[in-house]
């Protein structure tokens, strides 16, 4: 999971923040993050443990960000 951060990172350092590598790279992350955030919601929602249902939210609040930052 790690490396779709990294992809994020090293796609802004090289290309620049409104190059068409980059905001096509955000959207599909974003896109990315949003199916984790539904699964996640589907299946650790019905367990006990906070973070499982905390975790959809943080997800998706993540993937809002970067359809922003793609739109800017």
């Amino acid at each position: 999971m790690w490396r779709l951060p990294a992809a994020v990172v090293v796609t802004t350092a090289m290309g620049g923040a409104n190059s068409d590598a980059t905001v096509w790279l955000y959207r599909v992350v974003a896109g990315l993050l949003v199916a984790i955030a539904a699964l996640t919601a589907l299946t650790g929602a019905r367990t006990p443990i906070v973070w499982f249902k905390v975790c959809p939210v943080l997800l998706s609040s993540s993937a809002a960000w970067l359809v922003v930052a793609s739109l800017a």
